[in-house]
């Protein structure tokens, strides 16, 4: 049983080693394509401004498109990473994106497994949104037009907080979010992973899993969640109050989710899907074939770019800007 149980742990610590390093490295070579460069674009990006004293990675860069007289929609991004990896510098590539298009965005940093376990990240996203709301105006950014967007373990975390928007929890934290009155007017969770408690479900769905892709998702109940989960789910296992017959104290906003059929986590943003056809709620989930898990986090590629059209496509039908700031040629 020895060289077995020796042959896990190795074959775990190469997996570590490759998902981790390949989105560091991708990130990497992603900022030398040119049209990545936020000075062609006329985007300001201000870095490491503090939104909580606690720990040093409370902190956040906003990205700021040239100003116009009138305040601009406000994106806040949190980012993956199995809630214990990357960071807001890795994510770089996001946050540019969404200020082309318009967008104040917030893109944060926060604490991570397992050296802090929950609630220690959605915490900390209310507590940048608690800053937000006090402090976006001062860079050009409408504090009543919020969206929030995340990928992976980030598309969890701003599911949470738009259910501590939209419903009477008994967290402290909640119920400050609650107590904001604000609710986003769009959630954006990408091949997110809505239910911590029961990662084997993967394997039972898809027996033919590659084993390092499964030793990922068996891994994070114990590194998010420590040895016994809390009794109350709703901030690591959303979609499961989402399907359940609890009516929300504030209407849920529209949400856009996306994931790849070759990304185990597709079958997390199925269940969004029925979950909120079944509440009425605005919704659009779709399917890109083929694609590996956070695609869209891509330079470029087919795939991507219709990612990207379809996500500002749907923002654009429940009201909010996808219009293209121009960018100036390199000199």
């Amino acid at each position: 049983m020895q060289p077995l149980a020796t042959a896990t742990r190795l074959r775990i610590l190469l997996g570590r080693l490759l998902f981790d390093n390949f989105w560091v490295i991708l990130g990497f070579f992603g900022r030398m394509h040119p049209l990545t460069m936020a000075r062609i674009w006329g985007l300001r990006r201000t870095r490491n401004i503090a939104y909580g004293q606690e720990d040093p990675a409370q902190r956040l860069d906003i990205w700021q498109p040239l100003p116009t007289g009138e305040p601009r929609p406000v994106l806040l991004y949190i980012h993956g990473g199995a809630f214990r990896i990357l960071s807001k510098d890795s994510h770089w590539l996001m946050a540019i994106r969404f200020a082309i298009r318009g967008y104040v965005v917030v893109n944060i940093n926060y604490r991570m497994a397992p050296k802090h376990r929950f609630p220690a990240a959605v915490q900390d996203a209310a507590l940048a949104l608690h800053w937000l709301h006090a402090h976006i105006a001062d860079y050009g950014g409408d504090p009543n037009c919020v969206v929030f967007a995340g990928e992976s373990a980030g598309g969890n975390i701003v599911t949470a907080l738009m259910l501590a928007c939209c419903f009477v929890r008994p967290d402290a934290f909640a119920r400050d979010v609650f107590a904001l009155g604000l609710v986003p007017r769009a959630v954006l969770p990408a091949c997110a992973v809505l239910q911590l408690t029961d990662p084997h479900r993967f394997h039972q769905l898809e027996p033919d899993l590659w084993s390092l892709l499964q030793d990922r998702l068996d891994e994070l109940p114990g590194d998010y969640l420590g040895e016994t989960a809390p009794t109350d789910s709703t901030f690591f296992d959303p979609i499961l109050l989402l399907e359940s017959e609890v009516l929300p104290d504030r209407p849920l906003p529209p949400i856009f989710a996306g994931c790849g059929t070759a990304d185990p986590l597709w079958h997390d943003t199925v269940r969004l899907g029925k979950a909120l056809l079944k509440r009425g709620v605005v919704h659009r989930t779709q399917l890109y074939p083929k694609q590996f898990h956070a695609f869209h986090a891509m330079v470029s590629g087919k795939a991507v770019r219709q990612y990207w059209r379809d996500q500002f496509a749907f923002l654009e039908t429940v009201g909010l800007p996808a219009k293209r700031l121009r960018h100036k040629p390199l000199t």
